[in-house]
């Protein structure tokens, strides 16, 4: 029955309404949900890639998996090329050439790539048919917002007619540049992220080439004639990436994403196609390709004060901020919001909202600062496959065993678990730090030595997109697994970070050299001279207090450097008497055990 009051009225009938108040709808039907939005008809728009945490909120929360598979297309993944830029010796583009990071099978949880235009409308129909009121062209002029206990009023325009509708609870969801939008910017001031001087440039094309026809059989076997057309590919290079997303029926999304540090303004249509022309793998794939619509922002990343609001209020989706679309993460994001906002939205105690008001907007900044370690300072390292591939491993594992895990047990709609999960922000946040920066300065330093693009020709990974901890998440995983699995994710990536930038070999699997990476070691990690040295150092004491423990303290002195670990026993042990050395040497050479590393699956070379 329609009604003029409301528990809660969203404010724009796009992705962020549709998907959030499907599943407050579906898990409290007795809400009463407005959707108000001005169209009448639906668009393209950016968020047509989903990954993991999108994918299961869709199929499990929404109840969306027969439609999405009838109506959408399946992703296989997410893939980067990469070529070699500075040395071509005259030969022709070859993309059976490029260094390649993608997988060979569909992913264990299931994602898709959507046609934003057909999504939207699709959603304003299925919501309607759940008891969401959906409502078009209808234009919000004014919220007045209540005192106390007071619904608000939200006044509304169609057709030169006016009315107004009374809710609990209003939600912004009018993405970025609407005009209502200045009445929550007075309540929740925006904030312009200097700190990730990132800018988009994008639009869809038809008649784009198929990449699949493009090499030849064993560059298709290489990939186990999956489809890479049906991936998220990802064209690379130094301060950008170049998205192509399929959406169907022959439109093909393309865009650009860039550090505005490092490469020239293409916000405006004819450098936005002139840029991507001068990629060789993307110029060809846009031979006979046509545009057909075009969108851009000069300055992606920024984010409002608070989320939400004891005066029952709330911002969602891009109303609320943006960080960067690189990993797909639009839609991971509002799945999760959608599980803060189930924490808000049914009614309680005045006492009981402003706990959880405070509890979702710290976790919400927390989030925001957290991701953005994955992508400030880093886009100057994106057109190096050496670095990407130990990048991505570490940023894609743990993103599934934390992300993807929590979402999956559903740990978000536990106040306890966001309360635990703030308990630790700091930690969490000087680690993931470490490791970025070292990602950062190991592309300064192979730029500064010309060896920045020594692997981007004839290198196949297939690592970061097959993990065994997704089919254990399917059988039997819990937090504990979770915890020492990032633990060894960090381990990993710390040893090949120190092995690519100064050249060494078997520190991964030196299990004395593993033992001294420990949580404070890794916190205060740093890619430099200084840093192994103090380790090397650590290594050394360790190995002299387990002699000094069997066989008494007789002053053996260890002298470990980086190269120790490829060779049989440290130095200055050689003169020890044989059971003393033997004893050394068993220990030097014990293997280490890393759970994530014996799990990885790795790729041939391209050649």
């Amino acid at each position: 029955m329609k009604t003029d009051h409301y528990d809660a009225v969203f404010l724009g009938g796009g992705l962020a309404s549709g998907m959030m108040a499907r599943y407050l709808k579906r898990e409290h039907p007795d809400l009463n949900i407005l959707v108000i939005e001005k169209n009448t008809t639906t668009h393209y728009n950016p968020g047509e890639s989903t990954v993991g945490v999108a994918g299961l909120f869709f199929i499990r929360d929404l109840g969306l998996s027969t439609y999405l598979y009838l109506n959408h297309l399946p992703k296989c993944g997410l893939r980067y090329l990469f070529h070699d830029r500075e040395t071509h010796n005259g030969k022709p583009f070859d993309v059976t050439n490029c260094s390649e990071i993608g997988p060979n099978i569909l992913p264990i949880f299931p994602t898709f790539q959507v046609d934003r235009k057909r999504l939207d409308a699709d959603l304003w129909r299925l919501n309607r048919e759940i008891g969401i009121e959906v409502e078009t062209g209808n234009l919000v002029t004014d919220v007045e917002f209540g005192e106390g206990d007071a619904l608000h009023k939200v006044q509304v325009s169609s057709n030169g007619k006016s009315r107004t509708v009374e809710t609990r609870w209003v939600v912004n969801s009018l993405g970025r540049g609407s005009k209502t939008n200045d009445i929550f910017d007075r309540l929740s001031p925006i904030t312009i992220d200097d700190e990730h001087l990132a800018a988009g440039a994008w639009g869809r094309f038809t008649n784009t080439g198929d990449i699949d026809l493009l090499g030849d059989d064993a560059w298709r076997k290489k990939v186990g004639y999956t489809a890479r057309y049906l991936s998220t590919n990802h064209f690379m290079g130094r301060g950008f990436w170049i998205w192509a997303i399929p959406i169907g029926d022959g439109v093909v999304s393309w865009g650009i994403v860039y550090d505005k540090n490092i490469i020239r303004d293409l916000t405006q249509q004819d450098a936005f196609v002139e840029f991507l022309k001068e990629q060789p793998l993307v110029a060809k794939l846009l031979e006979d390709a046509e545009i057909v619509d075009f969108q851009s922002h000069p300055h992606l990343t920024w984010k409002r004060e608070s989320f939400c609001s004891t005066d029952r209020w709330a911002c969602v989706g891009d109303a609320h901020g943006f960080l960067d679309p690189f990993y797909s993460p639009g839609c991971d994001v509002l799945s999760r919001q959608a599980y803060l906002l189930e924490h808000l939205i049914p009614e309680q105690e005045p006492a009981q909202l402003k706990e959880k008001v405070d509890l979702v907007n710290e976790y919400t900044w927390h989030e925001y600062d957290l991701v953005k370690l994955l992508y400030k300072d880093q886009y100057n390292g994106f057109g190096s496959f050496e670095i990407f591939n130990i990048k991505s491993l570490w940023d894609f594992h743990s993103y599934t065993n934390r992300l993807l895990w929590y979402f999956y047990d559903r740990k978000y709609r536990d106040g306890d678990f966001v309360k635990a999960a703030l308990k630790t922000k700091d930690k969490t946040m000087e680690l993931t730090a470490a490791i970025q920066d070292g990602f950062r300065d190991l592309a300064l330093y192979l730029t500064e030595t010309g060896q920045y693009e020594r692997q981007n020709l004839g290198e196949y990974s297939l690592r970061q997109n097959r993990f065994r901890i997704e089919e254990e998440m399917l059988t039997g995983y819990d937090d504990a697994i979770s915890v020492n699995n990032h633990f060894q994710i960090c381990k990993f990536t710390v040893s090949e970070l120190i092995e690519s930038r100064f050249g060494l070999k078997g520190l991964l699997t030196n299990r004395m050299a593993q033992h001294a990476l420990s949580v404070a070691e890794l916190s205060g990690f740093k890619l430099n001279e200084e840093w192994l040295e103090s380790f090397c150092g650590k290594v050394a004491r360790d190995l002299e207090s387990q002699l000094q423990d069997k066989f008494g303290n007789n002053g053996y002195h260890v002298t470990v450097d980086g190269e120790s670990f490829s060779q049989p026993i440290p130095k200055g042990l050689d003169d020890l008497p044989e059971d003393v050395k033997s004893y050394a040497t068993n220990l030097w050479q014990e293997k280490a055990v890393n759970t994530v590393a014996d799990s990885l699956i790795t790729g041939p070379k391209s050649g």
